[in-house]
């Protein structure tokens, strides 16, 4: 590691408040640095300060449960280092009031475990940011096995969030309960939740989703994609929502309890119900229709099981530049980014009232555009 170099470029990049006080202080598990784990860079640093954390994989007491203690301070890693809990312990908690300027940035959490938020856990109103991390492969036996927001509005940009599972309560990646955190430019799928919500849960909570993949999210409830119960008010902006599947419904978006989703320039299309749930909608469906009001403009919703425009969205369609044709998506590339072919009815250039619809511009090249079914989707990216 050339410490000089990784130095300086994060120096460049820091936004402090008083870039004169902060330090850098550096974390290598191979020595020649500050210190050899994450957690001692943490307890060194002051307000302002950054952590800057070598290449490598980190495990054992110090490289899990980590822990801000209220600090403003940014976790930088170079060259994505990974924080590895083998099970062990859950990777980053924020129970402090941390704001905004306490940043995560460029890590890879895995392989944690918790009751609550295994990747990463906020509540008493912290509001950290987290960039350009993969939080995956974290179990919680109840309520976020991803993610857990309680009563905070963290603000998650450019991560990814996958392979993460919850039992009893649900949200197998993320569980928003209060608050109003954001994610912008996510991928966020193949969560699991034996409840509802398989990718994102919302409960009594108004996250703003915007620019994110809500995909292959597989529950044994409702709620593939996005689960709203207790009055849950998410506003969700230029997503895919695709592929995601239900055993009893609302393979894509279920909504409960008088919740009202706004959602805008978005893809819902080929989620699906597998269990006993077959017969009821999978774009979106209301289990308390008459009460829950999602509203719906600039949507395409197309292709999924029990019909598109049903039920408690029926009278949508047509209205507000909502309609229902084929995305014409990039199937069959190495990895599954659910870009549109030119020809695309979502396509900018194809849609002068709306604009880009969904997180994916035009990038087929010369691939051809495929139909998928799910259970294929599943046998290509699971092997």
């Amino acid at each position: 590691m050339n410490w000089g170099n990784a130095i300086s470029a994060a120096v460049l990049a820091i936004v402090t408040v008083s870039a004169a006080s902060a330090d850098v202080i550096t974390v290598d598990l191979n020595g020649g640095s500050d210190y050899l784990t994450i957690q001692e860079g943490i307890d060194a640093a002051d307000e302002g300060d950054t952590v800057l954390v070598a290449d490598g994989t980190y495990t054992g007491a110090n490289n899990r449960n980590l822990s801000f203690g209220g600090r403003n301070m940014t976790l930088r890693g170079v060259s994505y280092p990974t924080i590895d809990c083998h099970y062990e312990g859950r990777g980053l908690i924020f129970e402090n009031g941390e704001g905004p300027t306490s940043v995560v940035d460029g890590l890879v959490i895995c392989h944690c475990v918790a009751t609550r938020g295994a990747g990463i856990r906020c509540l008493n109103s912290s509001s950290p940011t987290i960039m350009d991390c993969q939080i995956y492969s974290c179990e919680a036996s109840s309520r976020g096995g991803g993610v857990q927001c309680l009563d905070s509005s963290p603000a998650f940009e450019g991560c990814n969030i996958y392979w993460n599972t919850a039992g009893t309560s649900g949200g197998g990646g993320v569980y928003c309960e209060g608050g109003t955190p954001s994610f912008v430019d996510c991928y966020i799928g193949w969560n699991w939740s034996d409840f509802n919500g398989a990718n994102i849960y919302c409960d009594g909570s108004s996250p703003v989703i915007s620019q994110c993949t809500l995909f292959l999210g597989e529950v044994h409830g409702y709620g593939g994609a996005l689960w709203c119960t207790a009055g849950s008010a998410p506003v969700v902006s230029h997503c895919t929502i695709v592929d995601n599947n239900s055993d009893y419904g609302a393979g894509g978006i279920g909504c409960y309890e008088s919740s009202s989703p706004v959602i805008s320039n978005c893809i819902i299309a080929f989620n699906t119900a597998e269990g006993s749930g077959t017969g009821e909608p999978n774009a979106v469906y209301c289990l308390d229709p008459g009460f829950s009001h999602p509203v719906l403009m600039c949507c395409d919703v197309y292709g999924n099981q029990e019909g598109d425009w049903v039920q408690c969205i029926a009278d949508q369609l047509g209205v507000d530049h909502n309609f229902s044709l084929d995305p014409k998506f990039c199937y069959g590339a190495a990895e599954i980014v659910y870009m549109i072919d030119a020809s695309s009815p979502c396509a900018a250039a194809n849609n002068a009232a709306c604009g880009l619809i969904g997180a994916w511009d035009v990038g087929c090249d010369e691939n051809p555009v495929e139909t998928m079914s799910w259970g294929r989707l599943k046998a290509l990216y699971r092997e």
